[in-house]
């Protein structure tokens, strides 16, 4: 369930918008973070070379940073993103499958 928030201001131009994805409470959210960032690479959400950016997904998620990082790890781990300091996380290509010899 997505929740959305909007803001705006009489007599100015001013539009706050926050969307925030709730996720399931019996179920560590870094896990259910990891699975949705695969989906969103699977379905094209999310292309190759496009930036991941955790302090977006924090922001969606309602989470601490420190939780996405723990998602972004695993993701790194199974070959899904690379990160390189200070510029953020990209979305890899498919893992090539090796054919067996």
């Amino acid at each position: 369930m997505t929740l959305t928030f909007t803001y705006m201001k009489c007599g100015e131009l001013s539009i706050s918008v926050m969307s925030v994805t709730e996720l399931d409470p019996t179920r560590p959210k870094w896990e259910q973070i990891h699975a949705i960032v695969i989906e969103r690479i699977a379905s094209g959400e999310y292309p190759v070379n496009s930036l991941v950016s955790e302090v977006a997904l924090a922001e969606e998620f309602d989470v601490a940073r420190a939780t996405v990082r723990k998602a972004t790890a695993r993701l790194r781990e199974a070959g899904y993103l690379r990160t390189h300091h200070g510029m953020g996380s990209f979305v890899l290509p498919p893992k090539k499958e090796q054919p067996d010899t």
